[in-house]
């Protein structure tokens, strides 16, 4: 069996790295009106997925607790894409590059702060390889 997760990373990275280069594009089209767009293909996608993959009834299994916290995840993805979208749209692109940058950083250091999670050995070594 080949291990096709080199091509992947690839192809993301590849995709991730063009991607300001379609904003740009839009430049004159409103950063709210291709945000709505981005989250509306969004739904119709993980429908037709979660339709082709019968894997609906998680979503509609997903309990009291779970419903909330998925809708702030989606906030925090939508505010996230809004300021991606805006900042490419208004010539911010390293703006944008270094808070995507810093961006895991800050996650680990909330978690290591706030929520007072362990910083294993085997953690502290992929946050250093992961640094340029």
């Amino acid at each position: 069996m080949v291990n096709k997760g080199p091509l992947y990373i690839l192809v993301g990275y590849t995709i991730w790295g063009l991607l300001p280069i379609f904003w740009k594009l839009l430049e004159a089209v409103d950063s709210m009106y291709v945000l709505g767009a981005r989250i509306l293909w969004s739904v119709v996608l993980m429908a037709v997925i979660l339709t082709v993959q019968r894997k609906g009834k998680l979503v509609r299994e997903a309990g009291r607790r779970e419903l909330p916290q998925m809708a702030l995840a989606g906030v925090f993805v939508c505010i996230n894409w809004g300021a991606y979208i805006w900042a490419v749209t208004h010539g911010r692109v390293l703006d944008a590059s270094l808070a995507y940058y810093m961006n895991p950083l800050m996650v680990i250091a909330l978690g290591f702060f706030l929520f007072k999670e362990k910083l294993t050995p085997r953690k502290a070594l992929t946050i250093s390889s992961s640094s340029p």
